[in-house]
């Protein structure tokens, strides 16, 4: 019994030895992923511009150790001690430094002019380093002016699209109390957009990219919008390329009865009052959108070509804005995606199916959407 006992404890220490060295065990190294991980670290923003900002300096080290180098080849007493009190006869070191003193001043444009040329050969190596000193002058003045310029390039393309604005409305000379109104609308659409192409950028993106970016930047009123309801996705999110981010100041009108419809409106923030036009029947002529709601959805699904009603502002309001070509050319080969669009719209509202079957025949919708707006 006593030796049963004995081989069970020593099994039990055997088995607990074998886990510890399955812990132990060395964990297999990827290579791959390692250069992968430091490729991704020197292709981020900031060690970006911090070997921007390097790549001057080195090139400024190595000139100087160039001219320096041929500074020594024509030296016939050209490195001497700036008092010429010290013989540097056979101090490398020492003629060295004074090398790169004298090609550090020359390439910055200072010139002290405490090493001077003697002979020909070094007047004319010289005037080659002061040739070299102003191109490369002008290079790091090029280098950090575009590195500043391109620390945050949305900024700077912000200011550049306000200057043209300024241009724009000076050649049309617009009057004061326009320019404001031009001026804030353009501030708050400017800044809110990116520098690069939107839909270039999205369409280069592959499938899966755009399903996983689109889910983080497209905004959540657009996404539960019930236009929206039951597709998929990736279909969704594609509306991210041509998603335009307006904001419009209290007491303007967004859309006027019976004007032409151009695109469809989703509240992100804010209040809008809707009034029905005249012509539409309707349980309500006035009615408050808020944040969540939407109208122009008839003119995206070829409903109707013109607004049956006023939106006022009133509150400042910001939207996401989809134009109707675009929307048209971003599912121009998904027509089941717009069916069900369609069917969704109508099924939010049912009056809207009787109105499109009396009006049919005459190229227009004409009873236009009650209520005008989903909410």
């Amino acid at each position: 019994l006593e030796n049963f006992q004995s081989s069970q404890i020593k099994l039990l220490k055997v088995g607990k030895l074998a886990k510890a060295l399955r812990v132990l065990k060395p964990q297999t190294f990827s290579c791959a992923q390692h250069w992968q991980d430091l490729d991704d670290f020197l292709h981020s923003f900031l060690v970006q511009m911090a070997l921007r900002r390097v790549g001057v300096l080195v090139i400024l080290c190595l000139l100087c150790h160039w001219l320096a180098c041929g500074m020594k080849m024509v030296d016939e007493g050209f490195l001497h001690s700036p008092e010429g009190k010290e013989n540097l006869s056979g101090l490398i070191r020492r003629q060295y430094i004074l090398a790169l003193y004298w090609a550090m001043t020359t390439l910055t444009t200072v010139g002290y002019g405490d090493i001077t040329p003697k002979t020909n050969a070094e007047c004319a190596y010289t005037i080659l380093a002061m040739v070299v000193g102003g191109g490369f002058y002008g290079y790091a003045v090029g280098s950090i002016t575009s590195i500043v310029a391109a620390n945050d390039m949305n900024a700077s393309a912000y200011y550049e699209r306000m200057d043209l604005t300024y241009a724009w409305m000076k050649h049309h000379r617009l009057p004061h109390h326009m320019r404001i109104h031009v001026i804030r609308y353009f501030k708050d659409f400017l800044s809110r957009r990116s520098a690069a192409s939107e839909m270039e950028l999205w369409n280069t993106l592959s499938p899966a990219l755009q399903r996983d970016v689109g889910a983080y930047i497209v905004h959540e009123e657009v996404k539960h919008n019930p236009l929206f309801d039951g597709l998929a996705v990736t279909a969704v999110v594609r509306l991210q390329a041509i998603l335009r981010t307006v904001t419009i100041q209290a007491g303007q009108q967004v859309t006027h009865n019976g004007e032409a419809g151009i695109a469809m409106y989703i509240i992100t923030l804010g209040i809008v009052e809707m009034e029905l036009g005249k012509d539409v029947p309707g349980k309500w002529r006035h009615r408050s959108l808020g944040t969540g709601d939407s109208f122009g959805e008839e003119i995206l699904l070829g409903l109707t070509d013109d607004y049956r009603y006023t939106t006022l502002v009133k509150v400042k309001t910001s939207f996401e804005q989809i134009l109707e070509d675009d929307f048209l050319e971003l599912f121009r080969n998904m027509p089941n995606m717009k069916e069900r669009m369609r069917r969704n719209a109508l099924e939010l509202h049912p009056e809207w199916t009787f109105e499109l079957q009396v009006h049919r025949g005459r190229g227009s919708w004409g009873g236009g959407r009650q209520g005008g707006g989903s909410g």
